[in-house]
């Protein structure tokens, strides 16, 4: 008798296990299943993002290129006015001198793709593309945006001496270009040294910074490529 419950407690015992395997194995399937279904979710997130991201490069570039074109092309008439070899005549003739150390031609960074990607992040593990385009984004966005504000700093200061110390300057707000104002900036030390100091912003930072920016957008560009073709 003894033998037989104890045959009985054993065949019981291996069908409770076997039950509880199935019902683990079944419960490991679904996470499996649940995992690999959150992970494609994750991709094709990650895929969406990616595709804003390019169509931001896409519109960096063009905005970079539009700016490097323009500084590029008065490069020569900041340096000509620097050392005093511009004269009155070509500086009326020059297309962009009337307003050459008083603007600013600047960009505005897409940054949509660039703030989805950092959610992205935060909101999931880690993805080593993403990372380290969120760092590049992030630095490059900084320093671009702090000589940007330095640039538009220095511009405004100079406006305000103009206002306080030249009677030509409401003309110059009307855009109308003076003989006074001619004379001033192509003959007077203040406005070479402002000149100068445009110019170090502009060519010696400034357009360095945009540059690097650029090299950086296109190797995000071709790296996004190469992961969405895999």
């Amino acid at each position: 008798m003894s033998t037989l419950k104890s045959n009985r407690f054993g065949r019981y015992l291996t069908y409770v296990i076997g039950e509880i395997t199935l019902v683990v194995v079944g419960i490991l399937i679904a996470l499996s299943i649940n995992n690999f279904s959150e992970r494609r979710k994750q991709e094709g997130r990650l895929r969406n993002i990616f595709l804003t991201f390019q169509k931001d490069i896409e519109n960096d570039i063009a905005d970079i290129d539009r700016v490097v074109k323009y500084y590029s092309g008065n490069q020569e008439a900041f340096e000509q006015i620097m050392n005093g070899s511009m004269n009155k005549a070509q500086f009326k003739e020059c297309r962009d001198c009337t307003f050459l150390i008083t603007g600013h031609n600047s960009f505005n960074i897409e940054i949509r793709g660039y703030e989805a990607l950092k959610s992205f992040n935060s909101a999931y593990d880690e993805d080593s593309l993403v990372n380290q385009i969120v760092q590049s984004m992030t630095a490059s966005i900084e320093n671009i945006n702090d000589i940007d504000e330095l640039i538009r700093e220095s511009i405004t200061k100079d406006l305000e001496s103009w206002r306080d110390q030249h009677d030509w300057f409401s003309d110059f707000a009307q855009e109308i270009v003076s003989d006074d104002y001619m004379e001033f900036a192509t003959t007077d030390q203040t406005y070479r040294n402002q000149a100068s100091w445009r110019y170090i912003l502009i060519y010696g930072n400034y357009m360095r910074q945009v540059d690097t920016f650029r090299e950086q957008l296109v190797g995000f560009r071709e790296a996004i490529n190469e992961r969405l073709e895999n």
